[in-house]
């Protein structure tokens, strides 16, 4: 299997030693949860928005960081009707946001 930008293979558990969580879901339960039609997810991980937890073979699974920024995703899209290349640009802020928040943090703890 490739990355959701078809650059090279996704690591799984056994090629990263990343032990699976109880909490990671599978792509149709994950899409359930946050409202979204799997084939929409299967785009979002296609496109590179959002990446999974791991991967088993072809099972696609989400931990909760992945479903916060799925539901993310959702909310620029149906609430703000953002298309992909705006998600990926608003991702891509907010994400930058979150580093400097975290980096004046440790500078002034």
């Amino acid at each position: 299997m490739t990355t959701p930008t078809g650059s090279g293979p996704i690591e799984g558990p056994a090629q990263t030693g990343i032990r699976p969580s109880a909490a990671d879901r599978r792509l149709e339960v994950a899409a359930r949860l946050v409202r979204v039609p799997p084939a929409r997810v299967r785009h979002y991980v296609r496109v590179g928005l959002v990446r999974p937890s791991r991967v088993e073979g072809t099972v696609v699974f989400f931990g909760d960081p992945e479903l916060a920024r799925l539901r993310k995703i959702r909310r620029l899209h149906d609430d703000l009707g953002l298309n992909t290349a705006g998600i990926e640009v608003t991702l891509r802020l907010l994400d930058e946001i979150d580093a400097l928040r975290r980096a004046a943090r440790r500078g002034t703890g």
